[in-house]
């Protein structure tokens, strides 16, 4: 595996997509985790530190994490040893066009390829992860999608997919405002699952900010596609009570889902809140 224990890609300069790889045949089931980790690098060292633990508490039982607002990466390196030595990789992407006074970063970690099975790892070219160039222009951070393989054993053929990571808009976007906003995001994050869909299977995951109802995600069952959790509160109000069901996995059609587990729940809230995030964590189980 040439790709380095720790890396970050500007997606302006990531490669696009557009080679060819083997296509998908054989059946493989993994450990997905995906976590908005408030404001990852910043804070104190005790903040930083209680956020790695709860982090560890999901990466225990996950193949695969994606995170939304990784503010600082780095501190990964200082923070979370567990996740850059030999047992996990990382790397974190830049939406570009953000606001230049708030600039949040996706992150992608996956267990060392060369130890063990399931293999969930970044399909690579010229030693760097294949990016889909689609992107959503009308959203305050345009979801990143990158091309993954998972294989079964070590005589399975490997299997492509598209894993995106996606942090909706809160106040607005593009003259729309709340609510409004994060629907045409929905809308517009559809319409690159459908156009991707077509090629290889596509997991997307993330802090949504809506409700997974038919109202807010209506190409979810239009595309015969499938969400995890989709009425399950998985946000926190600032009183650590339980909120809204913000945080979802959606998979294309044919691709099999079921929830493992809410990192945090039942809820000891105030613990949560206090060390980790203002979300809960979702673990899923994926099926190719």
């Amino acid at each position: 595996m040439s790709w380095p224990p720790l890396g970050r890609i500007v997606l302006g300069l990531a490669l696009s997509l557009g080679l060819g790889v083997p296509s998908v045949s054989a059946a493989t089931d993994f450990t997905l985790y995906t976590q908005n980790m408030k404001r990852f690098g910043h804070g104190s060292a005790n903040w930083l530190n209680g956020q790695c633990q709860h982090l560890n508490s999901g990466l225990n039982s996950a193949n695969v994490l994606v995170m939304q607002e990784a503010m600082i990466w780095q501190q990964l390196r200082r923070y979370c040893p567990n996740i850059n030595q030999n047992t996990w990789y990382s790397f974190s992407i830049t939406p570009p066009n953000q606001n230049p006074r708030y600039i949040e970063n996706y992150l992608f970690a996956y267990r060392n390829p060369n130890v063990n099975y399931p293999q969930v790892a970044p399909a690579l070219a010229n030693n760097a992860p294949q990016i889909s160039n689609l992107t959503c222009n009308i959203c305050a951070r345009t979801p990143v999608f990158v091309l993954f393989y998972a294989q079964q054993s070590q005589f399975a053929q490997k299997q492509y997919f598209w894993l995106g990571d996606f942090h909706a808009t809160w106040k607005g976007a593009n003259g729309l405002k709340g609510v409004a906003a994060r629907r045409a995001e929905s809308a517009a994050v559809g319409q690159i699952v459908s156009s991707l869909s077509a090629q290889y299977p596509v997991i997307v995951a993330g802090d949504w900010n809506l409700a997974g109802t038919a109202t807010n995600f209506p190409w979810v069952p239009n595309q015969q596609a499938s969400m995890v959790p989709s009425t399950t509160r998985t946000s926190l109000t600032r009183s650590a009570n339980y909120s809204e069901p913000y945080d979802h996995v959606v998979t294309s059609k044919g691709v099999a889902i079921a929830p493992v587990q809410l990192m945090g729940a039942p809820c000891q809230c105030w613990v949560w809140y206090l060390g980790a995030s203002d979300h809960l964590g979702v673990l899923v189980k994926v099926g190719l």
